[in-house]
């Protein structure tokens, strides 16, 4: 078919042009469908690794807090599976726990390696990677990244909220000031409490 329209239209340029769209078109639905073929295939490998944490791993979590070596054993399984799975499950343990129990928590969050690739991520040209971790490390970071969450709080006033949160929690009232000098609330809906 395609060589017999290319024999009886190759000598019309209007036709070498529909013809050359044609091809153009189908090269790209098939790098389309190619790439949407990739992520279905990654999604799939994403929730086999999720169900395989959930029954391996997750009845094991907070026994394995109380001894060491459980918690060492438990953080080297947990390096294996992809990280998307192990932030979702350590995250929201972070945020619905307390006291002596959430430092063991953000500890084991910090061994797997969560709070590095953080770190980097704060570091990133990209403002999303920016504000997606320091949305993370409003609840992870301790003392000793408040001068990084400093500067990133004078980045973008969503940034600067999250900075004021995150030192807020952390306890530190010089550097509270520090974020909030120069901050301009155009409209009282933008007000957020910091504890």
């Amino acid at each position: 078919m395609l060589e017999w329209f290319v024999r009886e239209f190759s000598g019309h340029p209007i036709y070498q042009v529909i013809l050359l769209f044609i091809v153009a078109s189908l090269v790209l639905l098939l790098i389309e469908m190619s790439w949407l073929m990739s992520r279905a295939a990654l999604r799939v490998r994403l929730s086999a690794a999720h169900y395989r944490f959930q029954q391996l791993l997750a009845p094991k979590f907070f026994p394995a807090l109380e001894n060491e070596l459980d918690r060492d054993a438990w953080v080297a399984s947990a390096r294996k599976f992809p990280e998307m799975t192990v932030r979702r499950f350590l995250e929201p343990r972070i945020l619905s726990t307390e006291g002596e129990v959430q430092k063991k928590v953000v500890n084991v969050y910090v061994d797997v390696g969560l709070l590095d690739r953080d770190l980097s991520g704060a570091r990133s040209r990209w403002w999303h990677r920016r504000m997606i971790s320091m949305r993370r490390l409003a609840f992870v970071g301790g003392p000793e990244h408040q001068e990084l969450i400093l500067e990133l709080g004078k980045d973008s006033h969503a940034l600067r909220v999250l900075a004021v949160l995150a030192i807020g929690r952390m306890g530190s009232d010089e550097y509270i000031y520090k974020v909030l000098e120069g901050l301009e609330l155009p409209r009282r809906l933008m007000e957020q409490p910091i504890l």
